[in-house]
């Protein structure tokens, strides 16, 4: 996903992903319930194919007692009658319990940042 503060979708943005990116757009750039819920089902739903599913996210307010993400899981159990279960990491545990972020995203982050700022 890719976040963007503003007003307005800009579809040149998405030129060169092929489709592979979702974007969304809100005031401040930060994620929130909305496009979170928002993402899931529209991105992360379509491309579920086993019965029993299961979300793992981190302790990101926006993850944290979702209630429009609930509601999508319980239509979306109605309407296919596939379960997706979402677990919340502990706060600050990310490092420990998800290694690819520190290992592989930080240097990703790195550059983007160094990027940014050029």
């Amino acid at each position: 996903m890719a976040l963007f503060s503003g007003k307005r979708h800009v579809q040149s943005r998405l030129d060169d992903t092929h489709n592979m990116c979702y974007q969304a757009v809100n005031a401040s750039g930060y994620m929130d319930q909305l496009l979170f819920a928002n993402y899931i089902r529209n991105e992360v739903f379509p491309a579920i194919t086993e019965q029993k599913n299961v979300i793992f996210v981190d302790g990101h307010f926006s993850h944290v007692n979702c209630l429009l993400l609930v509601k999508y899981c319980k239509t979306f159990f109605k309407d296919t009658g596939k379960t997706v279960e979402v677990f919340c990491l502990p706060t600050g545990q990310t490092n420990h319990l998800q290694p690819f972020d520190v290992s592989v995203f930080e240097g990703i982050k790195k550059k983007w940042h160094d990027y940014l700022e050029s």
